[in-house]
């Protein structure tokens, strides 16, 4: 029951996160707002980590975090929402390569949610069709990267999850300050509500 509870307020925060998060890049680029929220994401939690005395994560399941922490602060700066939701294919499909046999429901529940997942991304705009190669290129950028965080995150779900969350915001920080120096985006200015939203 604790893992439904969790799970349920994982998917609230990052639907927040993500509304909130796309309300702010119509005023300022997305590579600007991930550089003010992600900082805050990872001094949370290595807090959180520190807070309840986790277990230090092996270098190897800290580099698996890292790397998909990376992975998914990219499908962040380059998404295009319905490409971008065909991410969630990415770890089915390594799923099975990698031997596992989904059962009848399961397959049942993917063959549900991942045309659900892209339904509820889908852009409303009538104009969506006419989207340029480079929209669709970083689309499907976006969706190779939320994919690769999910099959990376899963090889390390063994490990303590508080760590590797700060593990893989450290990998996403890592990425976006690479980012930063490459194309010095402007930040938002330090004013209260803007600062408070992001």
């Amino acid at each position: 029951m604790l893992g439904v509870a969790l799970a349920l307020a994982a998917s609230v925060s990052w639907g927040i996160s993500d509304f909130i998060g796309g309300l702010q890049t119509r005023r300022f680029a997305a590579l600007s707002v991930l550089l003010v929220s992600q900082p805050v994401g990872l001094v949370l939690a290595f807090g959180v980590a520190l807070a309840i005395g986790a277990d230090p994560l092996s270098t190897a399941d800290f580099l698996l975090a890292a790397a998909a922490g990376g992975a998914v602060v990219l499908g962040s700066i380059s998404v295009v929402s319905m490409i971008g939701a065909l991410g969630v294919l990415v770890p089915v499909v390594g799923g099975i390569v990698q031997g596992e046999e989904p059962g009848g429901l399961q397959a049942v529940g993917a063959a549900v949610a991942i045309p659900a997942v892209v339904l509820v991304a889908r852009d409303p705009d009538p104009e969506w069709r006419a989207a340029s190669r480079n929209s669709v290129g970083l689309a499907a950028l976006a969706a190779l990267g939320f994919g690769i965080f999910f099959l990376l995150i899963d090889e390390v779900a063994e490990s303590d999850p508080a760590w590797t969350i700060a593990a893989a915001r450290v990998g996403g920080v890592t990425l976006l300050g690479a980012a930063a120096l490459y194309a010095r985006p402007k930040l938002p200015r330090a004013r209260g509500r803007v600062l408070a939203a992001l």
